[in-house]
């Protein structure tokens, strides 16, 4: 379940991958729940609501499918390895551009995920160059 190297290459030019990122302390204390379940190359979001009565809430969920899903117990070097890597190798081997972009709400993860994933482009570019 959203593990990481779970989807086919494909020689598509656009893959969408989600990373989902794990609870943090302060949400599970104020009583938060987990909004977001991931499965394979699914992530769904329950979504609770008011009914019109305003005494009475439902829950609807809505399935979204992507090229690859990241569970919040995916490693960062997981996500680099599936989500990345062949960007680096591909631009580093023909020196076409490639683009990586992380786009997401304020305290989505974006920070972390690019953070980790330029200290394993940089090593891996290094280890190509032989230097």
């Amino acid at each position: 379940v959203g593990t990481a190297g779970s989807s086919a290459t494909t020689d598509r030019s656009v893959r969408v991958c989600v990373r989902k990122r794990p609870f943090f302390e302060h949400e599970v204390k104020e009583g938060e729940f987990d909004v977001i379940s991931c499965s394979d190359r699914r992530a769904v979001v329950h979504d609770a609501r008011m009914k019109a009565d305003m005494r009475n809430m439902f829950m609807s969920h809505v399935e979204f499918t992507f090229d690859e899903v990241f569970n919040e117990e995916v490693t960062s070097s997981d996500v680099y390895a599936s989500a990345a890597r062949q960007l680096v190798c591909a631009a580093a081997r023909d020196g076409a551009n490639r683009t990586l972009m992380c786009y997401g709400q304020t305290g989505s993860g974006k920070t972390y995920t690019m953070g980790s994933i330029y200290d394993r482009v940089s090593a891996d570019l290094f280890s190509m160059s032989g230097d």
